[in-house]
């Protein structure tokens, strides 16, 4: 399990006029840009063992996002788009029920980064109790280590910018909530 940010907004190429010489120069953004949080999972096996959950900034799902959700997708709301304590538990409930062995007495493995959300007594007592083994990376070490980075986000980010920058050279739109729901699809 693993998770990424990804932003909505007017995307569009962007170029960054600076020194000659410097590394790196701050660019300045609209703020018409929001932030959610993908959190995907993938199976020993290499296939996804369960549909990505969306995390959008909000107090609540709106109905209007439902019809544009093809995929099926999990959504959930924080106030930032960040996952939460809770949202991490109820990821926790839906992957046990997504993942569960035809034996009950066999035990599944998670191996996540060492988020403070992951780490809850309330989150470690749920896993040990439903046979689920919790492993955490060494903190500062998930971008090596961890294969969701690399492989799922790496490829899934190239793909879903394609889509967005071929929309927008189109239809020259903001990418609302809705909209992503929509172009997500073929990327993952």
């Amino acid at each position: 399990m693993d998770k990424s940010p990804i932003i909505l907004g007017k995307s569009g190429r962007e170029r960054v006029i600076g020194p000659i010489g410097q590394a790196s120069q701050p660019a300045l953004r609209s703020d018409n840009r929001q932030s959610i949080t993908m959190v995907a999972s993938i199976c020993t096996a290499g296939y996804v063992s369960m549909l990505p959950t969306f995390i959008f900034p909000g107090k609540y799902i709106l109905a209007q996002w439902i019809p544009h959700n093809h995929m099926q997708a999990i959504i959930q709301v924080s106030p930032n788009g960040y996952i939460t304590n809770e949202l991490a538990l109820t990821w926790l409930m839906q992957f046990d029920e997504a993942t569960q062995p035809a034996n009950r007495e066999e035990w599944c493995l998670v191996i996540l980064d060492n988020c403070k959300n992951h780490i809850t007594f309330v989150f470690l007592h749920y896993a040990i109790t439903h046979r689920i083994e919790v492993f955490g990376y060494i903190s500062h070490s998930s971008t090596i280590l961890q294969g969701l980075d690399r492989t799922c986000f790496g490829t899934f980010k190239t793909l879903y910018q394609a889509a967005v920058w071929e929309f927008e050279r189109c239809l020259d739109q903001n990418i609302t909530k809705e909209l992503f729901l929509e172009l997500v699809v073929e990327p993952f």
